[in-house]
């Protein structure tokens, strides 16, 4: 499980300091043919109207949470 939550925070970092899609960042991880590329492709089949507003709004609100967090302690 470590390794899904590790990659899922690089994923969020690369997707809010460099703007970038989730395309743009399957693009320059994902290995041709290998395991990330394929289960990116089943996303974009099922919900390509909705990955990347999904990916940015659950990242925009992890971020807000910890800014409160912040404030907090």
């Amino acid at each position: 499980m470590n390794v899904g939550i590790i990659g899922y925070g690089s994923m969020g970092k690369m997707l809010l300091e460099n703007d970038m899609s989730f395309s743009d960042v399957v693009s320059r991880v994902a290995t041709k043919g290998g395991i990330t590329e394929e289960g990116s492709k089943v996303i974009y089949e099922k919900l390509p109207d909705v990955t990347d507003e999904m990916f940015i709004r659950t990242l925009e609100k992890r971020r807000m949470t910890a800014e409160k967090a912040k404030e907090i302690f």
